[in-house]
């Protein structure tokens, strides 16, 4: 992304939340830092690095279950691909 892009952006949450450069910045990266941790955490539970228990204390049954869904769609599409080919 282009910094003049990226300092305009900024400068309009600046705006609107009336919140300074530095205090958002610590925000964004804390917001970052915490999607990341759950990609992460999701990325592992699929690769049964991670107990089910543990990925449920840490994003939610409601996540949990939409990770789930995702997964055995895929594997549903797999199997129909694969009975095709």
């Amino acid at each position: 992304m282009d910094n003049s892009v990226l300092a305009h952006k900024l400068i309009f949450i600046q705006t609107r939340r009336q919140k300074s450069e530095a205090a958002l910045l610590a925000e964004a990266m804390q917001e970052g830092i915490q999607k990341l941790y759950q990609e992460s955490l999701i990325e592992a539970y699929l690769l049964e690095q991670i107990p089910r228990e543990q990925i449920l204390k840490e994003i939610g049954q409601k996540a949990l279950d939409a990770v789930d869904f995702q997964r055995e769609a895929i594997q549903k599409d797999i199997a129909w691909g694969l009975e095709g080919a």
